[in-house]
């Protein structure tokens, strides 16, 4: 049996992460040599019962104890073929590949009769090896991922919550870098990190625009490094969260290394209108920090403040031309009137005749 801790189960568990039991008998075998399994395996639920290559039923140690322990059972079963006893006992034989889920043989196995709901059930390895489940086991499994999925909802809830007031506090600045700190302080309250930054694109050129160190750890992390063609690529190929579990385990990380050595390291896109406008990087000094469930959370954050950093660009952008009109406005104020109005229109023609010279040729 697989030695197995139930706490350390998750969403993604299959019935192959629980104890599983190794027993087959042939359909020939006495019931003597079932009994003597029984006693010298005192957790084994059953046996699977062969003829030659060929599963023909399953036999639980409740009904063969039932059987055997009624009036003249012992005589009629233990010498004989098991044979007999499987050609009376009643059996829904249940097999089931390892990559099935927790949850979907719970209903697989209390779907079948009610007099063979709670047997044992097969379970058939990757490379075609049989072994036995217990119901027992795979019932507190999924209690087990009951309680999870209800502490999973919870958490929702809460992110949820720190989500919401994230998008509040920034949509009450339309300045960028403001915009850019605040994503990276909310990210406090998401994801348990050393350090975070974000590199925007700037004609196809990725630069640096904000970083951060929790207070908790300054100065565990190196300074935000470059992020090369490698990595950058990778997540703009996926367009997913892209993981580094080990820094120094990966070539293509090539920046530096903080007192600890290797450390987790994970790239999020960036995107707004389906194109790929920067970067958000989250880094712990812990090897193997970062899990999936982490990812895709920092894939939620990341998707909104997308759209808060583009709308902060844009105002950006507006705010900068708006100020070069009002410039240009006072600069063309100033020069109409310092000039005289023979002046003015010599030099308006004289501008018009550069910008257009073939005006003089006659063409």
């Amino acid at each position: 049996m697989l030695n197995h801790n139930y706490r350390n189960l998750n969403i993604h568990s299959t019935i192959c992460d629980l104890p599983l039991h190794d027993c087959i008998v042939a359909l020939t075998c006495t019931g003597e040599v079932v009994a003597q399994k029984f006693e010298q395996y005192s957790e084994l639920p059953g046996v699977i019962v062969l003829n030659g290559e060929k599963v023909v039923g399953l036999l639980s140690r409740r009904k063969f104890l039932e059987n055997v322990g009624r009036p003249f059972g012992v005589d009629i079963y233990m010498k004989r073929p098991i044979k007999v006893l499987m050609d009376k006992i009643s059996s829904d034989v249940l097999i089931l590949d390892e990559t099935c889920s927790i949850s979907d043989a719970c209903q697989s196995a209390l779907g079948r009769r009610p007099e063979c709901a709670y047997d044992p059930l097969i379970v058939r390895r990757h490379d075609g090896a049989l072994r036995l489940l217990d119901l027992n086991p795979l019932l507190l499994a999924q209690s087990q991922l009951l309680s999870l999925s209800i502490s999973i909802v919870q958490q929702q809830k809460e992110m949820s919550e720190s989500l919401r007031s994230a998008w509040g506090d920034f949509s009450a600045s339309l300045e960028l870098q403001p915009v850019l700190d605040g994503i990276l302080q909310h990210l406090d309250d998401l994801i348990v990190h050393d350090s975070a930054a974000i590199y925007l694109l700037e004609d196809d050129v990725l630069g640096v625009k904000a970083t951060k160190d929790t207070p908790a750890t300054p100065g565990a992390l190196p300074p935000a490094s470059p992020v090369n063609d490698d990595l950058f690529g990778a997540v703009q190929r996926a367009m997913n969260p892209v993981i580094i579990n080990n820094t120094a385990t990966d070539p293509r990380y090539v920046g530096e290394e903080g007192p600890g050595g290797g450390h987790s390291w994970m790239g999020v896109p960036l995107v707004s209108h389906g194109q790929l406008i920067g970067l958000l990087v989250i880094e712990a000094h812990k090897p193997g920090s970062f899990s999936e469930e982490i990812a895709a959370l920092a894939h939620i954050y990341a998707n909104q403040a997308s759209l808060t950093i583009q709308n902060a660009s844009m105002y950006q952008s507006e705010t900068q031309r708006v100020r070069e009109m009002e410039a240009l406005y006072r600069a063309t104020t100033s020069l109409v009137s310092t000039l005289e109005f023979q002046t003015l229109l010599e030099r308006i023609l004289s501008s018009a005749l550069d910008a257009v010279p073939n005006i003089c040729s006659g063409t």
